[in-house]
């Protein structure tokens, strides 16, 4: 497992000047600046990390204890060094600290500070604690006085209360400051200095065929049966598929072809090669394209991977976790594209494709996953194919430079560092590659077909690998169950984001997770419909629910009425997003370090009425950057020197950025530069923590907690507000010389409200209608003019309509 949130050192010629006046230093540690290590129990660890402040590099210190090991009631692992109180009463310790563990789990790992063995302070690792500081007074030296001062023993540790099996983690401090009275404070810690390291080689190129000329996907609504509910939706199709169309608007239909439908349901659910073809027959007369189900890992749940037989002829197909593990969820072992099975699963797609015929093929679960030792994959294909790879890209004597290893002694690495943030993008690359090897032999067999999977690319972590997709599929598709919908539509802006112009199609988690044939209460879909239709988001709906039972009702009719407008009214759901504000993405940083993929601040600016875009890091340019009046880099740990240099032009030019103490300072492989690279494009010696004009621009340098109220304050002239303040949070699109302003209330509001729109959203002689879903004819709204600001009055806040502007 990855250290999350954590940053290793590079491997660069490292200079260490230890900050410590009163403090009698130890030697002999393997972490400098005096610490020892002491541990009882087996697999603690520790290590120094190199981490940026405003005014350069210092170390921070890690205690970790690893996944799949057993911990003792008792167990610790401890830094511990002598420190001189120099007699005095009234000495404080302050510092910063986090952890790494995001359960809620409770009770069995505690931080803590030890002064002579006992705690001075403690705190729980439950709940991924993020960077807290902590300020604490010591109790009166308690070692042997000596020449008039007391030496005590001060201890960083991590101590297990309750027993556990499989629990890791890994606790960091850092900024350790001793105040003595009578005495200028101390650091106990150190500077560094780094060499830079050796530039990273390009990336290999990675071919694609392009996306087709069809544009049906653009204006899907996907209806998708499953289990039981396929053998309902294709038994009886009398009627059945021009009602669902003119009902909720479907126009596509994805299926298991029939034996694997077979292979998942039990006998009285199977179908007929005849059944099934009669069905498809009646929903292509309805005018439904037809997507086929397939897959990699688990072949489409085809019958010779359901019944276990590719597992048991073909051991080597499978994924493997460090310790030779397969992955067995579904069933049987899942498959590894690096394997011969990538092309068996081709001409398994291939033969449905030319016996069924298709508009589409999806790939479900595209993604490498984990065992209980690790993360896949280290089966033999992978371990040979990693090698190469590195061999290719980085030469024999690159591979030594860099990651001090023989390239013949390479293997795949479990531990943090530069070769596993190698191994971690080649993995992306995998699934990349297989990608094109589909959409290639698929092309073949038709010129316009299309082609995606389902990638949950709101993962929190480098798992699944799926990063490098998205570019290699004809539009991006991920299930969004369990979000609310305020959730809903950070998804879609991020989904948005990593599409690059492509459709976005949401599978929307409409029924109950405790009872896939039951629908989730109206109340609850109708908001999540809403933000996803609202995001220019295509709707993709499981059959669960579509039954007779009564307590559904009130859910479909609540589907029906959104779904079947975005289908009725495509003129409502076209234009431009408009944006006063951007915030970075970096799938990079993700991946390294843990660092949430969507911005934190994002919720807020939402609520606040900040019109807001998502940028991946591969996206930044001058010409993106250029419509924005505020750019956020919130978790951009890891940026190149071509978007670093895009946005220094940009703040030239006006922009206003607004960024943490961490941006641009770590490389591709995680490595930490001597120099930040953003800080460099702005020629700043160092980070500003108050506004700093840059050109005809500013940057502030801002905590992670403050970003969002920075963003709001140099925006507020084009912020749209409500009075009273209302959960609504609104999208606005340019459509054909009009405004169309999408409106999503993501809880109740009552009465009247007034909405005030920004200088540039107002003209004289501008009229306002509002159109509200399941209403035929759309109301005219009075707009007021008021020092330079619209003014629409809103008797009612429905759960979603849209507001047109128009000349």
């Amino acid at each position: 497992m990855t250290a999350t949130g954590f940053r290793w050192q590079a491997p660069a010629l490292i200079r260490v000047a230890l900050l410590i006046n009163c403090a009698a230093i130890a030697g002999g540690a393997e972490i400098s600046g005096g610490w020892d290590f002491r541990s009882k129990g087996d697999g603690w660890q520790t290590r120094s990390r190199v981490m940026p402040t405003c005014n350069g590099l210092i170390q921070a210190l890690v205690v970790e204890f690893p996944w799949s090991h057993r911990a003792e009631e008792g167990d610790f692992g401890a830094l511990v060094r002598p420190i001189e109180l120099c007699g005095n009463e009234g000495a404080k310790l302050s510092f910063t600290w986090s952890d790494n563990f995001a359960g809620p789990t409770a009770g069995c790992h505690f931080a803590q500070v030890t002064l002579d063995g006992r705690v001075v302070w403690e705190a729980d690792v439950a709940g991924k604690t993020p960077e807290a500081r902590v300020s604490l007074d010591l109790p009166q030296a308690s070692g042997p006085a000596r020449a008039g001062n007391a030496t005590s023993e001060l201890g960083l540790r991590v101590a297990v209360k309750k027993t556990v099996t499989n629990f890791g983690v890994a606790v960091r401090w850092s900024n350790i400051l001793l105040e003595v009275p009578g005495r200028p404070a101390v650091a106990i810690a150190s500077e560094v200095q780094l060499a830079p390291a050796d530039a990273i080689p390009n990336e290999l190129p990675l071919p694609s065929v392009g996306p087709t000329p069809t544009e049906w996907h653009r204006q899907a609504i996907v209806l998708q049966p499953w289990g039981k509910t396929q053998h309902a939706a294709l038994t009886d199709v009398e009627g059945r598929p021009r009602r669902l169309r003119d009902e909720f608007g479907f126009n596509a239909l994805i299926v298991l072809p029939p034996a694997a439908h077979n292979a998942i349901t039990e006998p009285s659910y199977h179908l007929t090669n005849e059944q099934f073809r009669k069905a498809i027959e009646a929903f292509r007369e309805a005018g439904y394209r037809l997507i086929l189900y397939s897959s990699v890992m688990h072949c489409g749940h085809a019958p010779e991977w359901q019944s276990g037989q590719l597992g048991r002829e073909h051991e080597d197909w499978s994924q493997r976790g460090p310790k030779g593990e397969t992955v067995t969820e579904y069933g049987a072992p899942w498959l590894c594209p690096n394997t011969p099975a990538l092309e068996y699963t081709i001409a398994y797609t291939e033969r449905i494709v030319k016996e069924l015929g298709a508009d589409a093929v999806m790939l479900d679960n595209n993604q490498f996953f984990h065992t209980q030792s690790g993360w896949t994959c280290h089966c033999d294909c992978c371990r040979t194919r990693f090698q190469e790879y590195l061999r290719q890209r980085f030469g024999a004597a690159g591979v030594k430079q860099t990651f001090g290893i023989d390239w013949s002694a390479l293997r795949i690495p479990t531990e943090e560092g530069p070769l596993r943030a190698a191994w971690l993008a080649w993995r992306n690359r995998v699934w990349a590659e297989a990608n094109e090897a589909f959409r290639r032999r698929l092309r073949s067999i038709r010129p316009d077909i299309l082609f995606f999977g389902n990638t949950q690319y709101l993962f929190s972590s480098a798992m699944l690998a799926t990063d490098l997709q998205y570019e290699h599929q004809d539009m991006l598709l991920s299930e969004s169950r369990g979000l609310t919908s305020r959730g809903m539509s950070e998804k879609m802006l991020l989904g948005q984001a990593l599409s690059a112009g492509r459709p976005v199609w949401n599978y929307i988690g409409t029924f109950d997770e405790g009872d896939f044939q039951r629908l989730r209460p109206a109340e609850v879909l109708g908001p999540i419909v809403a933000a996803t239709l609202a995001h220019q988001t295509r709707p993709w709906i499981v059959y669960y629910g579509f039954t007779d039972r009564p307590g559904d009702d009130p859910g479909r009719a609540e589907m029906a009425r959104l779904v079947s407008w975005c289908a009725r009214r495509p003129d409502l759901f076209s234009g431009t997003r408009w944006a006063t504000a951007g915030a970075a993405i970096s799938t990079r940083s993700r991946d390294l370090f843990g660092l949430p993929v969507i911005p934190n601040h994002l919720g807020e600016l939402l609520t606040r009425g900040v019109s807001t875009v998502l940028m991946r890091e591969g996206q930044i340019s001058t010409a993106t950057l250029q419509p924005l009046q505020v750019l956020t880099l919130e978790n951009a740990d890891c940026l190149d020197q071509e978007a670093c240099d895009a946005v220094a032009e940009w703040v030239r030019a006006g922009g206003k950025l607004i960024a943490t103490v961490e941006a641009g300072w770590f490389d591709a492989l995680g490595r930490i530069r001597p120099r930040s690279t953003l800080w460099d494009a702005l020629a700043l010696e160092n980070c500003p923590t108050a506004p700093m004009a840059v050109g005809d621009g500013k940057v502030i340098i801002a905590e992670r907690g403050a970003l969002g109220e920075w963003a709001c304050r140099w925006t507020d002239d084009q912020r749209f507000q409500f009075d009273p303040q209302v959960p609504v949070e609104l999208i606005p699109y340019r459509s054909q010389g009009k405004w169309l302003l999408h409106l999503v209330r993501h809880g109740p509001a009552k009465g009247a409200t007034v909405l005030r729109l920004p200088p540039s959203f107002v003209w004289p002689g501008s009229m306002a209608f509002v159109h509200v879903p399941g209403e035929s004819a759309p109301r005219a709204l009075a707009v007021e003019l008021s020092e330079d600001q619209g003014l629409l009055r809103l008797d009612a806040m429905p759960l979603y309509s849209v507001v047109e502007l128009r000349d």
